[in-house]
């Protein structure tokens, strides 16, 4: 059965040294409202170059759409450069 999520780092990377919502990705897609890439950048939690791909999430409610969060995926350079 599903879970129901109540913590922002459910099924995520928990640490005292990390929040997601403070990572420039996250922060530039709040604030464009926009899906986007990142220019190549070290990960935080492996220390290795890769981009990040983003995409806002949104809660319906009869009077409108509201921020939610941000959905994002991480490819690393070195996995893309052996698929090409």
């Amino acid at each position: 059965e599903g879970a129901v999520c109540n913590n922002t780092f459910v099924g995520g990377y928990e640490s005292h040294d990390y929040d997601p919502r403070y990572r420039p990705w996250y922060t530039k897609t709040r604030k464009s409202q926009r899906p986007t890439f990142t220019e190549p950048y070290v990960y935080f939690s492996s220390g290795k170059l890769g981009v990040t791909r983003t995409l806002p999430v949104y809660d319906d409610f009869a009077d409108g759409k509201v921020f939610a969060g941000v959905l994002a995926v991480d490819y690393l350079l070195e996995y893309i450069t052996t698929f090409l």
